[in-house]
């Protein structure tokens, strides 16, 4: 975004704390369960999606949530997804 606005990655840091603009209270509150069902969800119906693809649905969805979040549950809880396209 600096880069588009001619300006360094500080000033924009800067403006944001200036004019309270947070990038953290745009997120969703979801729970890791209801994080874990819907990264079920997404695999179940596209069941060649990797970890870069899955944040991308989310994006589709309007659910915003960090993207280590949706990585962390596609590894853990989504254990089952990895494995499943390990086997085929």
């Amino acid at each position: 975004m600096s880069r588009a606005l001619g300006v360094s990655e500080s000033t924009i840091k800067t403006r944001m704390r200036e004019y309270n603009i947070s990038i953290t209270d745009r997120r969703t509150a979801i729970s890791d369960d209801d994080l874990d069902n819907i990264v079920r969800s997404i695999h179940r119906d596209f069941p060649n999606a990797g970890y870069r693809r899955v944040p991308s649905h989310f994006v589709l969805r309007n659910i915003n949530v960090p993207q280590l979040r949706v990585t962390q549950s596609f590894f853990g809880a989504g254990d089952r997804c990895v494995t499943s396209r390990k086997n085929g």
